[in-house]
């Protein structure tokens, strides 16, 4: 940093706050120096935003929101090598040059992969459907005791 930039911010040559933590080091994108205070233990200093522990989580982040993802958590567990096994077959098809032959194909992949998930929605629904009414028998079978 030169001396003019120096001047012009100070706390870019303090790089200690009030509370004598150190400031984190990373230039924002405004090519400003980031004010924030430093996580402790971090070589060189830098502030919650800044550190390798977050940008590796909103890397995660970022995969997690996918809809790929999101379609795996709606998924019994039974029917993600199913899911995987049809879109590796997906994938593998639509790498080559476009054809009929290959668009059928895909189509009839694609009908799968939504007839899987199709069926794990409907799965999950009547096992909430099926706690509902256990709950409900065992509800009315106190009530019908207590009437006894």
């Amino acid at each position: 940093m030169s001396d003019r930039q120096q001047a012009k911010h100070p706390a870019a040559t303090s790089r200690a706050t009030s509370q004598n933590r150190l400031r984190c080091s990373a230039i924002r994108h405004d090519k400003q120096p980031c004010l924030a205070p430093a996580l402790p233990d971090t070589a060189p200093p830098r502030c919650i935003f800044h550190s390798p522990q977050a940008q590796e989580g909103r890397r995660k982040g970022g995969r997690a929101t996918r809809t790929a993802e999101r379609a795996y958590k709606m998924l019994p567990s039974r029917l993600e090598p199913v899911m995987a096994g049809l879109e590796k077959a997906f994938a593998d098809i639509a790498g080559g040059a476009p054809t009929f032959k290959r668009a059928n194909a895909l189509a009839t992949l694609a009908r799968a992969m939504i007839a899987c998930v199709q069926a794990g929605e409907l799965e999950d629904r009547m096992r909430q459907l099926e706690e509902l009414v256990r709950a409900n028998e065992q509800q009315q079978g106190t009530w019908g005791k207590q009437r006894q």
